[in-house]
């Protein structure tokens, strides 16, 4: 089992046409860069089916997602509604 690298720039996916905008709008925010930096220092397993994503058991132990901020985004960005499908997908490396 090898540690993952979470990469700063997130995926935005079924949220509208500017769903960019909100991707952009969390990567630099600095809660964001904070947890990006925290799970990097302690180190993230892979999963032992795909080297690629991180284990079931890191995900479980997860308090935040970059999700928990497209509302903020959404309401700097002066969107008329959070969208209710799609997310960021974080990636990892």
């Amino acid at each position: 089992m090898n540690n993952l690298t979470l990469d700063i720039s997130l995926e935005a996916c079924n949220m509208g046409n500017q769903q960019g905008e909100i991707a952009e709008f969390v990567e630099n925010h600095p809660l964001w860069a904070t947890y990006v930096d925290k799970v990097n220092q302690a180190g993230i397993p892979s999963h032992p089916a795909d080297e690629t994503q991180p284990s079931d058991e890191w995900r479980d132990k997860q308090s935040f997602h970059p999700d928990d901020l497209i509302g903020e985004a959404c309401k700097v960005l002066n969107w008329q509604c959070v969208p209710d499908t799609g997310g960021l997908v974080m990636n990892f490396y």
